[in-house]
This record gives C-alpha cells, structure tokens and sequence, in this order.
C-alpha cells in the first residue's frame, strides 16, 4: 500500500470514530432523559397509589363495593 491509501484509510477511519462518538454521547443523553422520565413517573405512580391507600382506607364501605 502506498503512503496515500493508508493516509486516505486512516482518515476514513478517524471520520468514522468521530460519528461513532457522536452517536455514543446523544444515545448517552437519551438514556439519561429516559431514566429521569421513569424516575418522576415512578414517583407519580407511587404518590398515587399512596393516595389510593388512603382513600379506599377513609371509605372501606365504598371499596368493598367495588369488589
């Protein structure tokens, strides 16, 4: 191989890092936001399910109709 095809390969190949770095840090993000979104909807579903607790606890005569 001549010094200019390894000089063109080499390049080619630093192009293709640099997106494959690119792509790795915004899926990184998107993971991160993803796992922010479950936290604060787990956190909801926990409030509610607390909420529900205490409601069905304040009126039993209404959740035993229910089943």
């Amino acid at each position: 191989m001549t010094e200019t095809t390894l000089t063109a390969r080499l390049e080619s190949l630093e192009a293709r890092l640099m997106y494959q770095e690119a792509a790795l840090e915004e899926l990184t993000a998107t993971v991160l936001r993803q796992e922010n979104i479950i936290k604060q909807q787990t956190g909801a579903i926990e409030r509610l399910e607390k909420l529900l607790r205490t409601l069905e606890n304040a009126n039993p005569a209404a959740s035993a109709e229910e089943t």
